[in-house]
């Protein structure tokens, strides 16, 4: 949107969230009776250029549409108030003192507080989950599939928790907390997720074949691709890496030849302007069985009814995340019933991260609907137990 608006005739005007910030000076002039922010959380970021730019539009009215309007902490709520709503929750400062900083929580101000945080904000939340809208939207069935890891990928896994890394790691965490040694956490674990995905992602770069027989999950999903061609099925297959979507990719390709099937794939290396007719093209090509499609890329904004079969090949510490992946297929226009099919390696990481998801609701469901307890930090224990091995 380059043309000046200020005197047009036009009644609405629909852009995009980084058209808005180049344009936010022109756009901001502009006495706009409404103004409506759909995918919010877009904005959950106070500090990013785009939040800011959003939040100089001068609107009479306004109104956010998110699906998820905390991710990873309050602060982001706070956000998403202070474009709707400035001032309502205090200052940015005020609002942390009150409920919380970096990522922690005061969970006796959040409920027990002079107004509790979810009382204050409820007249102003619209909160319909999707069996309460769409009531007609066919069921989805969630299968967790466990599998074994190969003898390869158990060596390499024990390799990490023993290296010299984890155990300093382990002691920091043990002399000064879980907090103090974030990054060094995450590092361990992406390297240990890496390696229940394939062990040819764990093998420190070296040019190893990348065979089907070495990955517990590679032979599962084989199993799977299977049952979907003879069941006549179409599948999304989301997953964090992009180098094993390459080496699915690598296989998947000649197996669904002898099928006279096909498949497709989105990236973050898929252009913008590509990306609605890929997703034209699967819905309406029944010859594409697999879309496979990195969960960050791909995983909000995209309407895939073509698919009845929804994988995870690997899964993120947030399950808002796989949630809204999932819901890609299982949303209105969807026809047939869903199944979500979630891999997971026994014994492992990945495999207390999901039981971790089972037991305790996400932050948003503590503020938002549900009274139970959210997340809270890890203690040292919690992580040691999350990094063991359990083989038996």
């Amino acid at each position: 949107m380059r043309q000046d608006t200020r005197d047009s005739e036009c009644l609405l005007v629909v852009t995009s969230y980084d058209i808005a910030r180049q344009d936010h000076l022109t756009l901001g002039d502009i006495p706009w009776l409404y103004v409506v922010v759909d995918e919010g959380h877009h904005i959950k970021n106070p500090d990013a250029k785009r939040t800011k730019a959003i939040k100089t539009l001068n609107g009479r009215n306004k109104l956010v549409l998110t699906g998820t309007p905390i991710q990873n902490n309050l602060e982001e709520l706070w956000s998403l108030f202070d474009f709707a709503m400035p001032g309502f929750l205090g200052s940015r400062n005020h609002f942390r003192d009150t409920y919380g900083r970096n990522g922690q929580v005061n969970w006796d101000a959040v409920r027990n507080g002079k107004t509790p945080l979810k009382e204050r904000i409820n007249p102003f939340v619209l909160r319909r989950l999707k069996e309460q809208v769409a009531k007609d939207l066919p069921p989805k069935i969630v299968v967790e599939r466990t599998v074994e890891l190969k003898p390869r990928q158990v060596a390499l896994y024990k390799r990490v928790i023993e290296s010299a890394e984890c155990k300093k790691l382990f002691r920091d965490v043990s002399q000064k907390g879980v907090r103090s040694a974030k990054p060094e956490i995450l590092t361990a674990y992406t390297k240990l997720r890496a390696i229940c995905n394939h062990p040819a992602l764990g093998d420190d770069g070296n040019r190893v074949v990348a065979g089907r027989s070495d990955s517990g999950k590679m032979e599962d999903l084989w199993e799977l691709m299977e049952e979907i061609i003879e069941g006549e099925h179409r599948a999304l297959l989301f997953c964090q890496s992009t180098r094993m979507l390459d080496i699915i990719e690598h296989h998947l390709t000649t197996d669904l030849r002898s099928h006279k099937k096909t498949l497709t794939r989105l990236d973050g290396s898929t252009a913008q302007a590509k990306r609605g007719k890929l997703v034209d093209q699967f819905n309406n090509d029944s010859s594409i069985a697999f879309f496979l499609i990195s969960t960050k890329a791909g995983g909000t904004g995209l309407n895939l009814t073509g698919a009845d079969t929804v994988i995870f090949y690997d899964h993120d510490w947030n399950p808002a995340n796989d949630n809204q992946a999932e819901d890609r297929a299982h949303r209105i226009g969807q026809t047939k019933a869903v199944t979500i099919y979630k891999l997971i390696s026994k014994g492992t990481i990945e495999e207390k991260i999901i039981q971790r998801q089972a037991i305790k609701k996400t932050l948003a469901d503590e503020i938002l609907g549900s009274d139970e307890q959210g997340f809270k930090d890890l203690s040292p224990e919690e992580l040691f137990a999350l990094f063991k091995l359990d083989l038996n």
